[in-house]
């Protein structure tokens, strides 16, 4: 499929959706003004000028081209971007993989130490453990690359810098936005009136849970029925498997938490497994 095969977005819509973004957690009718609307009113403008400034320039490049296209823009990514394994600071980088047949899907993730979360994705024993859609789609790849798309490394004096989780929560959705590598249905919920989500434009999204959920007991909550709305047979066959292991409609695809029946977070061997990696990771670093 060549770049002209694909919708175009209006050059400006990652602002328009950055805006839209942070003018919705400020709402106080929403569920997450509790955690993001105070800490945005404290300084609105500077907190948006910090998360248009982690994006990598050559990624704000083609985000703010006229003929932009998610999957159409990787290829013409300077290589610089794309040595994410390398960077070991704060980041949000997009995974791009391919099936066999060439049809592209992508993922966007966080991390605090980009490199080693780039190896436990690479790590099949952490895969095993640590079952997501996302994972299920590296394994029947037949090839992927990372992407860097943006680092957070704002000095802690900075207005917003006393909650980089958050801001980096935000960035993480704010670029699965732009990328649409959420379900539809939250793409629909998120994006900006008038603003195309995108479904049936040639890329597979794979993130479940929304990011802004990130670190809290609802995190994950209600992926199931997410899969059960896709119409991409790899989803729908993803779906299928996990009901098959009986895990039940409150499970946690992204972030290594499950929800009990009775409301409680509990690890996943993912997670356990995730917490044995670190330990590993740094224990080689202080012996080198």
């Amino acid at each position: 499929m060549s770049s002209d095969d694909y919708p175009h977005f209006p050059s400006s819509h990652a602002r328009n959706i950055l805006s839209h973004l942070l003018q919705k957690l400020r709402s106080r009718s929403s569920r997450h003004y509790q955690r993001y609307g105070e800490f945005l009113e404290s300084a609105p403008d500077q907190i948006e000028a910090l998360l248009w400034n982690c994006i990598q320039p050559d990624i704000l490049r083609h985000i703010e081209c006229e003929d932009f296209h998610p999957h159409a823009a990787i290829p013409r990514i300077p290589y610089s971007s794309l040595r994410s394994s390398t960077y070991h600071g704060r980041s949000i980088y997009l995974h791009t993989i391919y099936a066999p047949s060439g049809h592209p899907r992508l993922y966007i993730g966080q991390a605090y130490n980009t490199a080693f979360r780039i190896a436990q994705h690479l790590d099949f024993r952490y895969r095993r453990s640590h079952r997501s859609l996302h994972h299920y789609a590296l394994e029947l790849s037949a090839a992927d690359s990372f992407t860097l798309l943006a680092t957070l490394t704002a000095p802690g004096s900075q207005p917003g810098m006393q909650r980089p989780d958050l801001v980096l929560n935000i960035l993480e959705m704010w670029c699965s936005l732009v990328f649409r590598t959420l379900r539809p249905r939250v793409l629909r919920e998120w994006l900006p009136d008038g603003v195309e989500v995108g479904v049936g434009m040639g890329v597979g999204g794979l993130n479940l849970a929304v990011p802004l959920d990130q670190g809290t007991a609802r995190a994950g909550m209600g992926t199931i029925k997410l899969l059960e709305e896709s119409e991409d047979p790899l989803v729908r066959e993803y779906c299928e498997l996990v009901r098959s292991k009986g895990q039940g409609s409150r499970l946690d695809d992204s972030y290594g938490v499950a929800m009990s029946g009775a409301g409680k977070v509990v690890l996943t061997a993912g997670a356990v497994c995730a917490a044995v990696l670190v330990v590993r990771y740094f224990m080689r670093r202080t012996r080198a």
